[in-house]
């Protein structure tokens, strides 16, 4: 439920960043582009910022500005997620190729049979 309430606010700003006029293939307009006042109207503040209640308000609807800390890996995981990529299968591939062809010619060529 508050991912949905999470998503909900986001678009509710989104909303109020880009203007109401916005379609769903349109993009807002860049942030550079509008006027400092322009943006403080439309996210309702002023520039002495937020009243607390205020602040309260929004953090209850909002939810806190946090990131999620990432999970982290051990060494053995990192290093197994490296075989994900085709490009290092691929390259694997062609070193155990050319290991047994080297092995096999190097065995064809010391045999008494090839003298």
């Amino acid at each position: 439920m508050s991912d949905f309430l999470a998503g909900e606010a986001k678009v509710e700003l989104e909303n109020k960043l880009g203007g109401s006029t916005i379609g769903m293939n349109q993009l807002p307009p860049a942030f550079w582009c509008v006027s400092a006042t322009e943006i403080l109207q439309r996210l309702e503040t002023a520039t002495e910022g937020l009243s607390s209640e205020e602040a309260r308000q929004r953090l209850a609807r909002y939810g806190s500005n946090l990131l999620e800390p990432q999970k982290r890996t051990d060494v053995l995981t990192l290093l197994l997620a490296q075989f994900k990529s085709p490009l290092i299968l691929l390259l694997l591939f062609a070193t155990g190729l050319s290991f047994f062809l080297t092995i096999l010619l190097t065995l064809s060529s010391s045999s008494p049979l090839s003298s």
